[in-house]
């Protein structure tokens, strides 16, 4: 929490909640990732690999919608400003020691750390969301152009032609086949 952050605790409590949530959707989707990697080349449809995928990232969204809720406690805000937990020392062996307690005292530091800047990482992950966010709506927008500027439909031979091939293929929803001067080459677009 910053100092702007523990006069509104439950602003605080929001923002500590989405650095935790943040912090371990990492692990999250990795796990997710390394079942997904087994699962998926076993499958024999692309339809089961989409689903399967897709289900992947629902788990992946609802394990930090579930992570969010399980550390939003406005009523239980650590007080971080004296930095208190963080042990400093110059003895290197300590990071070498291979003993249980390596494992604590890293935790620990790794754990106040992220208490302390929780802050820092949602401003990171909202900076890079919004950055993809604008990518995505202009890669959208770009494409509501390739659809609507410049295009008109080709001659009937292709029309006839692109039918054929559209019911050949077991496709029962109307599909439109046109013309673009803004692409040279064969483009599917929806």
């Amino acid at each position: 929490a910053g100092p702007g952050l523990t006069r509104h605790p439950e602003s605080a409590a929001l923002v500590r909640a989405l650095g935790w949530a943040l912090a371990h959707s990492l692990w999250q989707a990795t796990a997710v990732a390394l079942l997904l990697l087994i699962i998926l080349p076993r499958l024999k449809t692309a339809w089961q690999r989409y689903w399967v995928a897709y289900g992947g990232l629902t788990l992946v969204f609802l394990a930090a919608v579930i992570t969010f809720a399980w550390n939003y406690k406005p009523s239980q805000i650590p007080d971080l400003s004296d930095s208190a937990g963080i042990e400093t020392t110059g003895n290197v062996s300590l990071f070498f020691a291979g003993t249980p307690t390596f494992n604590a005292y890293l935790w620990q530091n790794l754990s106040t750390w992220l208490e302390m800047n929780h802050a820092l990482l949602v401003a990171i992950w909202l900076l890079g969301f919004g950055f993809f966010m604008l990518r995505l709506g202009t890669g959208l927008w770009q494409v509501q152009r390739l659809r609507t500027l410049g295009v008109s439909l080709p001659e009937a031979g292709w029309l006839e032609r692109f039918d054929l091939l559209r019911q050949r293929l077991g496709f029962s929803r109307a599909v439109k086949l046109l013309e673009s001067k803004l692409v040279q080459t064969p483009v599917a677009i929806g």
